[in-house]
């Protein structure tokens, strides 16, 4: 009989749908350390590597990150917060600012207001970092009249005002400052805006869109709108959606992102769209004790969500998700939280005393990258009929090292791999012959490397031979 082609282009992400009927032939079953460009070309990811070869003493989990840039300073001062310090770099060290913090373990969280930067967790009092002369100093935050809040993790600058919230003593209040230079808490401030306090829902996280400022619970999103603490207007925007985790909400400046038990969530500033449900199954796997840890970021149009999976205790995974198509892609590192700097540098708050540049270079601190991309089974639409696959086509391209390709046949009963040099860095064709009876009329394709070179692939043509069978003539 005729052969027949069979063409995997265009791909696509992640689908763990239940059932190969719910994915496209172009989705993947499973992945990991994987990215799909514009063109929709397979390619390894990017790799991470160290800030500074140095680690912060005693190896503490990184858990804040920040660029502190001032006017009239040529070079921001990159702060991290680990352990029971905030550290600066200098040179390649992380040089501690202060003694001692009272509590370990916060989620920091960092702002610049006036060429002041202003520093707040879950665990202490809120800080202040201020430069003149090129030195650097750090003291408790105070204001002349009030002062904020002793613990105020969520923290963001909006109409000229610091806004805050997060007080385990206040949990449904948000409290702002003056617009004065050195910012005050006057008494109305520091009374601030109560959000449906009593409903037992605390305040999750504040962002803002637009003109209005947004406050987030576990199940409520509200705005709160006005210019002067004389017309400040809250309401209620989504009632049931919100989120579960502060520093998972990302600005994208049309919208914001965040996560929610339900899912990856999407809001416009009157409704939410679920962005992960393609592989909820991922959001489901998130450990509901430790979903608070989740932080992300937005870079290049893609929403970075790193979480901690069921059985974990610290982030070890990151999901990335398109913002335009929707494709999905999962990294086998975590971080504990994110910073992207002015010159578009993505940088991770990471385990073990090290803060890593992420999104660059070919390897993860000079190691290879191990990848794969594994598709549905396929039928080539012909799902009652056996078929013989006769030659397999792939336009790819890699220098010097190997692709892996592994066929899984009749349902996982039978495989069978080849592996492929390409030997090009453009896209060039490789193909090769095979005699394989599909006997359970399906088979899938998983497409794996591990080295530290860029691959790409463009497509995967299948040549087939459809056989009469039982009387069944093609």
């Amino acid at each position: 009989m005729a052969i027949r082609n069979f063409a995997l282009t265009s791909f696509q992400g992640l689908n763990t749908a239940v059932s190969d009927f719910l994915r496209k032939d172009n989705e993947a079953s499973d992945l990991s350390n994987v990215d799909v460009d514009y063109k929709g070309y397979l390619r390894n990811r990017a790799g991470i590597n160290k800030v500074t070869d140095t680690v912060i003493t005693n190896a503490p989990h990184v858990l804040g990150l920040y660029k502190f840039y001032k006017d009239g300073v040529t070079t921001p001062l990159f702060i991290c917060a680990a352990g029971d310090k905030i550290y600066k770099l200098v040179g390649s060290t992380w040089t501690d600012m202060v003694a001692g913090l009272a509590e370990t373990g916060g989620r920091w969280n960092f702002i610049t207001h006036n060429n002041i930067c202003y520093a707040a967790d879950d665990k202490n009092i809120p800080v202040k970092i201020s430069e003149s002369g090129d030195t650097y100093s750090i003291a408790d935050w105070t204001a002349v009249t009030n002062n904020p809040p002793d613990l105020a993790p969520f923290i963001i600058v909006h109409r000229d005002r610091i806004f805050i919230a997060g007080d385990p003593d206040n949990a449904s209040t948000v409290v702002y400052s003056t617009t004065a230079a050195t910012p005050d808490f006057d008494a109305t401030g520091i009374t601030g805006v109560p959000v449906l306090k009593g409903d037992g829902q605390a305040i999750t996280g504040i962002s803002k869109l637009g003109f209005n400022l947004i406050v987030f619970k576990k199940h409520q999103i509200h705005h709160i709108s006005g210019c002067t603490s004389a017309d400040f207007t809250r309401r209620m925007i989504i009632p049931g959606k919100g989120s579960f985790a502060s520093r998972s909400m990302v600005n994208t400046g049309n919208t914001i992102i965040m996560l929610h038990d339900s899912g990856i969530l999407n809001f416009n500033g009157t409704a939410v769209q679920n962005m992960s449900l393609n592989f909820q199954s991922k959001i489901a796997g998130i450990d509901d004790d430790y979903i608070q840890n989740a932080c992300a970021i937005y870079k290049d149009g893609r929403y970075w969500l790193s979480y901690t999976r069921n059985g974990q205790t610290s982030n070890d995974r990151t999901l990335v998700v398109d913002s335009i198509t929707g494709a999905c892609t999962e990294y086998s590192y975590g971080v504990n939280a994110f910073y992207l700097d002015l010159d578009n540098n993505l940088y991770g708050a990471c385990n073990s005393g090290f803060v890593r540049q992420l999104d660059t270079g070919t390897d993860d601190d000079d190691s290879d990258i191990a990848s794969y991309w594994q598709s549905k089974y396929f039928d080539f639409g012909l799902p009652g009929v056996t078929k013989k696959l006769r030659e397999v086509i792939v336009y790819c391209s890699l220098a010097t090292e190997d692709l892996d390709l592994t066929f899984y046949v009749d349902q996982d009963r039978q495989n069978w791999a080849k592996t492929i040099t390409p030997a090009s860095s453009t896209i060039t064709e490789v193909r090769f012959s095979c005699d394989y009876e599909l006997v359970g009329k399906r088979h899938r394709l998983k497409i794996a490397h591990t080295g530290s070179e860029t691959y790409k692939v463009e497509q995967v043509i299948f040549r087939y031979e459809p056989t009469a069978r039982r009387g069944v003539v093609v």
